[in-house]
């Protein structure tokens, strides 16, 4: 349960429009990324498919051609899912780049460091590893951990 209090608005009722209004925005923005990170990998496929000698910038060898060539003819709702997963991995993984930085510079600190108190460092590494090793877990759930952070993110700005 999220219970929203404010001591700038009139009511529960507003903070609760206003969180509304950040999230609708969060979503439209974290969907055009991942459109347009769908639309990019997509391009390279094309590419590869067309002109497997530029995309790489070498000769292509026979295990490469193949695997173009499997791509190509794959079932097209099959490559969408697959497009669209590749995509969300990217999106998760840049949208939460700076908590990744944070995991680590933390878990690297000296002992002594005020940043250490209290957590646990193998928790962090953890944590940063999940974000970056995000290939298994599926992409709603990639799409719904980004829009959580953004939308802190965003009412936070809005706070300062």
């Amino acid at each position: 349960t999220i219970e929203l209090q404010s001591t700038q608005l009139k009511s529960g009722m507003e903070c609760g429009w206003w969180l509304c209004q950040h999230t609708t925005t969060q979503i439209a923005t974290l969907e055009k990324q991942v459109n347009m990170e769908v639309a990019a990998i997509r391009a390279l496929r094309s590419r590869r498919l067309h002109n497997p000698t530029a995309a790489k910038g070498k000769p292509a060898d026979d295990e490469e051609s193949q695997a173009s060539a499997a791509d190509g003819e794959s079932d097209s709702e099959s490559t969408a899912d697959t497009d669209l997963a590749k995509a969300m991995q990217v999106i998760h993984r840049r949208t939460l780049e700076g908590f990744i930085t944070w995991c680590n510079y933390v878990s690297s600190a000296t002992l002594g460091s005020l940043c250490r108190k209290g957590l646990d460092m193998d928790s962090l590494r953890d944590m940063s590893a999940q974000v970056m090793e995000n290939a298994t877990r599926p992409p709603d759930r990639l799409f719904v951990e980004a829009l959580v952070l953004r939308v802190m993110e965003s009412v936070g700005e809005q706070m300062l």
